[in-house]
């Protein structure tokens, strides 16, 4: 399955579980359900508090910016009636236990295969036509901007490299009006580590070479992070122009 199948199918996934939990949600808050409710013999803004909660979180997960805000919400109603549950001596906790762990498992799973690099099966010279020609099949993360880096890298002399992959890179993010986000020393310091791998080493093909460098895709505190202190990468300065690293040891 390729990466942009993956994020098809775990974003179905996302909206599949929220919608459900949202109208189970619902229902459980209704004047209708008080009734059975009772039956716990737990205090009635108990059911509110769980069922508004639920609410809340449901609709957190199925925007886009709040996504994660949502699964960890719904992680921590499903837990709250979970001790709620045992605190009252009521141990068939089955469903609650795989609701609490659904949310979160498909936020980190979606998360995963953000940060993994592009399988479009393109040959290195065909990945960089489509990037310049701005065509990139799918979204374009992190792992996509290393994938970018290698293919450069395999087709065209260092220097000449890193010009025409930076000037790829500021097009790209001036044409989707976010030319802030680039920042000059972060793409020179990972193309050169990416430059170093690839000299150390006599693998040629990107399949490879993604196997052995693993951590090169680790995006929150990553690689640079040995090198760099974190305010230096954010800092204006470091936007745009490289700069050393000022982290040592």
């Amino acid at each position: 399955m390729s990466s942009g199948q993956t994020k098809c199918a775990l974003t179905g996934l996302q909206w599949a579980l929220g919608i459900v939990i949202l109208i189970e949600a619902v229902r459980f808050v209704l004047p209708s359900a008080a009734h059975d409710f009772a039956r716990t013999h737990m205090p009635g803004f108990v059911r509110l508090v769980l069922g508004f909660g639920e609410i809340i979180g449901c609709v957190l997960l199925l925007i886009p910016r709040t996504t994660t805000r949502g699964a960890w919400l719904l992680v921590a109603v499903f837990a709250f009636g979970i001790l709620i549950h045992l605190l009252h001596g009521m141990y068939g906790i089955g469903n609650l236990v795989i609701y609490a762990a659904l949310p979160s498992s498909s936020r980190v799973a979606k998360e995963t295969s953000t940060n993994a690099p592009m399988e479009s099966g393109m040959t290195n010279a065909e990945l960089i036509h489509c990037f310049e020609a701005d065509t990139p099949p799918g979204a374009f993360h992190h792992g996509d901007h290393v994938r970018l880096a290698f293919a450069y890298l395999s087709e065209y002399p260092v220097l000449q490299a890193l010009e025409r992959f930076a000037a790829a890179l500021k097009r790209y993010a001036q044409a989707r009006g976010k030319s802030q986000l680039y920042n000059e020393t972060i793409t020179h310091a990972y193309f050169f580590l990416i430059r170093e791998r690839m000299a150390r080493s006599t693998v040629t093909e990107w399949d490879e070479f993604a196997l052995g460098n693993a951590d090169l895709f680790v995006w929150k505190s990553g690689i640079l992070s040995r090198y760099y202190h974190e305010a230096t990468l954010q800092s204006d300065l470091a936007r745009s122009v490289f700069v050393f690293p000022d982290k040592c040891g």
